[in-house]
């Protein structure tokens, strides 16, 4: 192509300048058919998974009717134990509410007794389809004597024959683990991970499923801590139990209480067993 005599401007230049052009204008790709005209007239907008963030929605944009419901389950705000599942072991045991929201467990008197509350419907099925979520603030008001447990999958998390995901927070070591059981066979079998080097009071757990990119993540205080790739490993099995929390005394004498408070928890597509 012959270079105007009159213009020292390069082909690459001009190419550069007539793109920055196009970017700047405000009217671009807005015809008929064209990407943007598309991108808004389309009845789904596609993002990347996530990619929409908290501060990017406007206060009281969210309104109840865009939320799904009917086969979906969501807890939120206690004020009663009255639906729950209750095991106290031993003397000493206890599970009360203080208050709307929060509760607290205490193990028996006894080493290995232990305190759990649990929500279950025996009617239903959780898979690992259902992308359940459990979140929980706990605070471990033992004296350094106690181990907790918050877990998805079984009313007892200290129970070591039956599927789940989970935390431990143990005093004994004052370390947190992220873990899970599954069963291949007639066996189970359990594996942890250590997520964080000390327990601290009043913490954020939260563990979540994503069956979509087959991934479990344990979080505290919003922070991932582990993230794993669970592939073609089927966790939960169909169990009516959907989530409980516990406290399980180490040592004789001293105080083995577990508070938990801000407890949520969801999973939707309700299976049939």
């Amino acid at each position: 192509m012959p270079k105007s005599q009159d213009d020292d401007e390069t082909i690459e230049e001009a190419i550069a300048r007539l793109i920055s052009e196009h970017n700047e204008n405000e009217d671009a790709h807005l015809g008929e058919g064209q990407s943007l005209n598309s991108h808004k007239a389309s009845e789904i907008i596609d993002h990347l998974a996530r990619s929409i963030i908290q501060d990017k929605i406007a206060e009281n944009q969210i309104v109840a009717r865009l939320f799904k419901f009917g086969d979906d389950w969501t807890f939120y705000l206690l004020q009663s134990l009255d639906s729950f599942e209750k095991v106290t072991e031993g003397s000493g045991g206890s599970i009360v509410m203080n208050g709307a929201g929060s509760v607290t467990l205490t193990a028996g008197s006894a080493v290995n007794n232990i305190t759990s509350s649990a929500q279950r419907l025996v009617a239903q099925g959780m898979f690992m389809e259902n992308d359940p979520v459990f979140e929980c603030r706990l605070n471990d008001g033992s004296d350094y004597n106690g181990e907790t447990r918050m877990c998805i999958g079984t009313y007892n998390p200290f129970l070591t024959n039956k599927t789940q995901i989970g935390f431990r927070c143990d005093q004994a070591n004052s370390k947190v683990y992220a873990y899970y059981i599954r069963r291949v066979g007639a066996s189970y079998y359990y594996t942890e991970y250590l997520v964080q080097n000390d327990i601290f009071a009043s913490e954020l757990y939260r563990i979540e499923v994503d069956s979509a990119n087959k991934l479990i993540n344990w979080y505290i205080n919003s922070e991932l801590k582990k993230s794993l790739d669970y592939g073609t490993k089927n966790i939960l099995e169909g169990t009516p139990d959907f989530f409980s929390f516990a406290v399980k005394r180490l040592e004789v004498g001293g105080n083995t209480i577990l508070h938990a408070w801000n407890i949520f928890f969801t999973k939707h597509g309700a299976t049939e067993e």
